[in-house]
């Protein structure tokens, strides 16, 4: 549960939980939940990195390798749990070749189990569909942390199975449900918004239109 949420959670401190190394290397502890959008950004450097490369120049060539080694190190240095498990098993002398970033990220995604990604994303589904979860506006938390969160999780559900789909109606009608206006509060936002088809983006814009301060009335959890 803990991978699921990582990034979804309010904190009240008013800071965002870091996601990353110093070295900008995101942090990833393995499983379903965050592989895709992990994998996207290591190979997005990866690649990036080889496209300096020039096939013609040795020095070239060999300055790409060490900078491929050393970005290697870097990923590892941002493992946790199962992931730098894996990495283990792949071990140093893979790790620190060319190829060992590539080799690492295929081991990971062979690691996970056929149909874990389409379970993980049901629960996750149904964990945001709860009116008092822990994905709902907490108290003492602003519209902006709470609709961050919100597309956040949509955002999720979509890197975990993207056949999902869940009508922009439904998703507005969660945002609204979970957001912690009472029954009178609602109402008057529905009002409000049915002259236009709707939709998250509108019922966000509304939600923060009449209700950007709520936050400072409330105590904490």
């Amino acid at each position: 549960t803990a991978k699921m949420l990582d990034g979804l959670l309010f904190n009240p401190s008013g800071t965002e939980t870091t996601n990353q190394t110093r070295a900008g290397i995101p942090i990833y502890r393995g499983g379903a939940f965050g592989f895709e959008e992990w994998k996207f950004k290591i190979l997005g450097r990866v690649k990036a990195i080889k496209a300096n490369e020039n096939a013609d120049d040795p020095e070239s060539i060999a300055e790409v390798e060490k900078k491929l080694i050393d970005f290697s190190s870097k990923v590892v240095e941002a493992l946790e749990d199962d992931a730098l498990r894996i990495a283990m098993e792949v071990g140093h002398d893979v790790l620190t070749s060319k190829d060992g970033v590539t080799t690492l990220v295929q081991r990971i995604e062979d690691s996970i189990p056929h149909g874990v990604k389409e379970d993980d994303a049901r629960d996750l589904y149904h964990l945001g569909a709860k009116g008092r979860g822990v994905l709902s506006r907490q108290k003492g938390e602003s519209m902006v942390s709470y609709i961050t969160r919100r597309r956040r999780w949509w955002a999720k559900l979509k890197a975990l199975d993207g056949s999902m789909h869940v009508s922009e109606n439904i998703l507005a009608d969660y945002l609204l449900m979970c957001s912690g206006l009472d029954d009178n509060q609602r109402v008057m936002i529905t009002t409000a918004c049915a002259s236009q088809p709707k939709s998250f983006q509108l019922i966000a814009q509304f939600v923060r239109k009449h209700h950007s301060t709520i936050h400072e009335h409330e105590g904490g959890k």
